[in-house]
């Protein structure tokens, strides 16, 4: 079957849930994704759709995500306001295998464990320290084989792969796969657009939280690694957002990357953001639900 319409779904921590209520939209205009591609907290929500997990469930496993990261206190401020007194001591203040942890229960329940497993197509993106590459995991390995500047990995397990999508450099430790050291994918793909276009896909529908107002000075430390994400994505998604046929921006003022808690909130912000732009969202055309095998 030609592969028509695509979903690329941005990182942005806590902001990424509002992704969720974007597709709750599409949902309950029955039109069908054919492929995921996400970037840290956006892969997460890619990878539960890729697994063929409804809005209602999506919403669910991320909630969940959310309350069990905050009581393992990940997260914590006093945590970031230590941070520059340890860097000489590891790579990351946060344990990328507490993270991992969280995750593997989440797909465990759901039975998936590596990413070939995954029914739908499916991709995420790292960021490889040592090459200077952008890593795509994805369950179509093929799709990428003329593409050099890419390390394509389709043997891994899938909260292996999310873990190294999801960290954040200097907050979470660096994920190490084979001979490479592995950040967040956001450094050079916060909205994988172009996988998706490489894959084949017709259209592709991209998702972020882009938001640049005014900032006030701060002197918090997840306040300041907060506005240096946001900055540091801003440059990267702009050339991605050009690739896109249709690209939604869930507005997000007030609300951190780090702002654990607000993950109901960003959902209700995305559901009422796509329900603006539904009129945009029909002329593209997109695919509405098969009836047939």
């Amino acid at each position: 079957m030609k592969r028509k319409l695509g979903l690329a779904l941005s990182g942005g921590g806590i902001k990424a849930y509002g992704e969720v209520g974007v597709y709750q939209v599409f949902e309950e205009n029955e039109i069908v994704f054919d492929g995921f591609a996400g970037t840290s907290m956006g892969s997460i929500i890619a990878c539960f759709l890729a697994c063929q997990l409804n809005a209602a469930e999506v919403r669910e496993h991320m909630l969940d995500l959310e309350a069990n990261i905050i009581k393992n206190k990940l997260f914590k401020p006093s945590n970031f306001e230590l941070l520059p007194l340890v860097l000489k001591q590891t790579d990351g203040f946060i344990k990328s295998n507490l993270f991992e942890s969280l995750l593997k229960t989440h797909f465990d329940a759901l039975g998936y464990q590596f990413i070939s497993q995954i029914p739908e197509l499916f991709v995420c993106v790292a960021t490889d320290l040592m090459s200077g590459k952008a890593v795509i995991f994805t369950n179509d390995p093929k799709s990428f084989a003329k593409s050099k500047e890419y390390i394509v990995i389709s043997d891994i397990e899938i909260v292996r792969a999310l873990t190294a999508s999801c960290s954040f450099p200097l907050v979470f430790n660096t994920t190490k796969i084979m001979d490479m050291q592995l950040v967040d994918g956001g450094i050079m793909m916060n909205i994988p657009v172009v996988p998706l276009k490489i894959m084949g896909f017709e259209k592709v529908v991209s998702v972020c939280m882009q938001d640049m107002t005014e900032f006030k000075e701060s002197t918090s430390m997840r306040d300041i690694a907060s506005r240096i994400i946001d900055i540091g994505m801003h440059e990267t998604e702009n050339w991605m957002v050009a690739a896109s046929d249709l690209h939604i921006t869930i507005k997000t003022k007030n609300i951190g990357v780090f702002s654990m808690g607000k993950g109901t909130l960003m959902i209700e912000k995305g559901y009422k953001t796509a329900i603006k732009m539904f009129d945009q969202i029909n002329k593209i055309k997109i695919q509405k639900r098969r009836f047939w095998l």
